[in-house]
């Protein structure tokens, strides 16, 4: 085969690879960012021209061999880059880090598996003694690009499925800390690119011939970038998960706080509740007594004294709102849960929501009264937030019910919802809910249907101590 048909074989064979790489990456990229529909075809279209190309100006022996091996992965590297900040929509180092996760992760599969495929090759040929010819190498360069490319493009939407949420509401120093590192393994690849294509990286000495030390350098880039993806791997899930539990453990802090600060005012307002609510019954009474004696013997007086009597009561009433007086039946045997369930109580009726609540919880049960703060608040806030979002105010209602089964504390709240049943975010207040449902070995279930959400707790109330300080 002449030059100009190894070159036409070997742009077609990036044709092909670049085709199904940017299809991949725009596939990932869309799954987590929004495209900037305007620049999608020109972009798009840049990058699959300009991949094959690039690498047929390096075989086509216009920059010495060296240059050339270096400037074809740099040159697509950096337009990758540029393509995907211009084409998707979101911060800039968030599509940074995104570029950094496709190139290394592409890098390190596309190695892999063709050192991997070349390794198989060599034994098989060597076991079968067959002589390697330059179709034999042309046929086997066709199968090493399509094997690489099914695995890489594999490799892609795997990553994706598994990378749900890691692109929204994290520092910017996070993922600093992710591309830095990604891109400096990338750079490395790129220099090991160099050594080991067209060429021999890893020599076992002068003893060995051509075939063992070609089996020994795709070997040796086989194990390595194996284990550069499981460290990437690691190093990647490992700071998301840190991430989370940092964020979940700022929460809880949170809560605790907001918990003890709500108890507190709960105190306050329970004593003004106490004190007020005797002198308001006394003096309903005594206006709907005189109201009744001046109705009977001065009839001539009655249009004026009823109107004073209705606004009097009217304004009592009023007080008597304020005071937190109607509110008495979310008492549930915990003040920090009362507390909780009254502030609740008042953002449900500030929302035309209906509020159910029965709620009786023993004053014996020896689950800390933070956890139950932190059960209840997070899911209340969901049932919330789902009622909000609901299109008719006159369905919306959110029912608390929760009681001792034997020795378990039964917790479940049934809320409306949205048309999409089951929508609501399974956010960090609910993987604290479920953190700390596991911390008491207890269980944990979802049902939505019919635009109805129910989530149903048990916790065993074993009678251990549980020190809220050591669960942060």
């Amino acid at each position: 085969m002449n030059q100009a048909c190894e070159l036409l074989f070997y742009t077609f064979l990036n044709l092909l690879w670049s085709m199904s790489y940017i299809w991949a990456i725009h596939h990932f990229c869309t799954s987590h960012f929004t495209c900037n529909n305007r620049r999608k075809k020109p972009l798009l279209l840049l990058l699959i021209i300009i991949l094959p190309l690039s690498n047929a100006v390096t075989l086509s022996g216009i920059f010495p061999f060296a240059v050339g091996l270096l400037l074809y992965p740099i040159l697509w590297q950096v337009l990758l880059v540029f393509c995907i900040v211009l084409l998707y929509q979101g911060t800039t180092i968030r599509k940074i880090l995104a570029s950094a996760l496709l190139l290394t992760i592409s890098s390190l599969l596309q190695n892999f598996t063709e050192s991997l495929f070349r390794c198989m090759v060599l034994i098989a040929l060597h076991a079968m003694h067959i002589e390697r010819t330059p179709l034999l190498d042309y046929i086997l360069d066709g199968m090493a690009y399509c094997t690489t490319t099914a695995c890489t493009m594999g490799g892609i939407l795997l990553l994706e499925k598994h990378m749900t949420g890691f692109f929204v509401n994290r520092l910017r120093r996070w993922y600093i800390m992710l591309s830095v590192p990604l891109f400096g393994i990338t750079i490395l690849w790129d220099l090991v690119y160099i050594g080991a294509s067209h060429g021999i990286l890893l020599r076992g000495g002068d003893h060995l011939n051509l075939y063992y030390n070609e089996l020994f350098s795709h070997a040796g880039i086989c194990v390595l970038s194996l284990l550069c993806m499981c460290g990437i791997g690691f190093y990647t899930f490992g700071m998301d998960k840190i991430d989370i539990e940092q964020k979940q453990k700022e929460q809880y802090h949170s809560q605790v706080l907001f918990y003890q600060m709500l108890e507190e005012q709960y105190r306050s307002q329970e004593r003004l509740r106490h004190d007020m609510k005797n002198h308001i019954i006394g003096l309903q009474q005594l206006i709907d007594n005189c109201g009744r004696d001046i109705l009977y013997h001065k009839k001539s007086d009655k249009f004026d004294c009823g109107i004073c009597l209705k606004e009097t009561r009217d304004y009592l009433h009023r007080l008597a709102d304020a005071a937190g007086i109607g509110y008495a039946d979310d008492l549930t045997g915990k003040n920090i849960v009362d507390a909780l369930l009254y502030y609740k109580h008042n953002q449900a009726n500030n929302n035309l929501i209906r509020w159910e609540c029965d709620v009786h919880i023993s004053s014996k049960c020896p689950i800390d009264d933070f956890d139950l703060c932190v059960i209840f608040g997070n899911l209340l806030d969901n049932a919330l937030e789902a009622c909000r979002k609901m299109e008719t105010e006159s369905d919306c209602f959110i029912n608390i019910q929760a009681s001792m089964v034997k020795k378990c504390l039964l917790i479940e709240i049934t809320n409306s919802t949205a048309k999409q049943p089951g929508c609501q975010k399974d956010g960090i207040g609910l993987r604290n809910v479920k953190d700390t449902v596991a911390k008491y070995n207890g269980t944990l279930s979802i049902n939505a249907d019919d635009n109805i959400f129910r989530i149903s707790i048990l916790l065993p109330c074993i009678y251990a101590t549980h020190d809220t300080n050591q669960s942060l």
